[in-house]
């Protein structure tokens, strides 16, 4: 790892661990590293296994966070065995009470970080300390400076289907928004964890292509205004202005902004 290419860490977790982790990984950030987190760095079209073998194989280690969800997860168990056949350094962070027995036989070997029982600020900073000193990092002498909120993207997607519809809203998108992937139909947990998120975002755009059901693109909006206010939520898509997303969204008070594929409209592209 050279001195001038800031340490690339692949994080890997269970959804329902989703908010501890973007603080983990925005602190991370903060101490000079590069982060992989499949939310943030998945686009549209990709194939989640072609794009997570690429990720560890350009990471310098892997963080993994353990929690009673995060043992249980298959996908955790692949990007596990996949890390392993990299020859990758895993780091695994404890949260919850967790027998060791429960880990996989591959990451029992290395030292396992016990933050059990922590607050989330203690367990952030510890997490982001314990990191960085593995990596070779100089430490902190100062608190990190916290940071601001940052702007919601969340883009809907009907579960297993790539829409290149959104691509062509990339370069609206705010350059330090949070962009997340939400597949409707949506898990609970899933869903919870980017409500947790969208608690502290100043905006929250959540797209919406007519390729989900038109009940569903309802439902995620309403819910996304109960939780966040209104005044706080924009909704895009694509859905003809005579659809019950369009008739709802006077009840939801919220701003739904049309576009036809191909060409934002013009307030859309202001908006955004």
């Amino acid at each position: 790892m050279k001195d001038s290419i800031p340490p690339f860490v692949f994080v890997s977790y269970s959804r329902a661990d989703l908010r501890l982790v973007m603080d983990l990984s925005e602190r991370l950030r903060g101490r000079g590293c590069q982060t992989w987190v499949d939310v943030e760095n998945l686009r549209p079209g990709d194939t989640w296994k072609a794009a997570i073998e690429s990720a560890l194989h350009a990471a310098d280690a892997m963080v993994l966070i353990v929690s009673r969800k995060s043992v249980e997860s298959v996908w955790t168990s692949v990007e596990v065995r996949l890390a392993r056949g990299c020859g990758l350094r895993i780091i695994p962070i404890l949260i919850e009470p967790v027998a060791l027995s429960e880990l996989p036989d591959t990451v029992t070997e290395f030292q396992v970080l016990n933050l059990n029982g922590a607050s989330r600020r203690t367990l952030v900073a510890s997490a982001a300390d314990a990191v960085a000193a593995c990596l070779g990092l100089a430490p902190r002498d100062d608190p990190a400076p916290a940071t601001a909120p940052r702007p919601l993207w969340i883009e809907a997607h009907p579960k297993g289907v790539a829409d290149p519809w959104h691509h062509q809203h990339e370069p609206h998108r705010p350059v330090d928004s949070l962009r997340l992937r939400l597949d409707v139909p949506f898990d609970p947990v899933r869903w919870a964890s980017v409500m947790d998120l969208a608690d502290t975002a100043p905006r929250a755009t959540l797209l919406l292509p007519r390729t989900v059901a038109s009940h569903e693109a309802v439902v995620l909006a309403a819910a996304l205004s109960g939780r966040v206010g209104p005044e706080r939520v924009q909704v895009v898509t694509d859905f003809p202005t005579d659809s019950a997303l369009h008739r709802f969204a006077p009840i939801l008070q919220i701003e739904v902004l049309s576009q036809v594929r191909g060409a934002l409209c013009l307030d859309a592209k202001e908006a955004i």
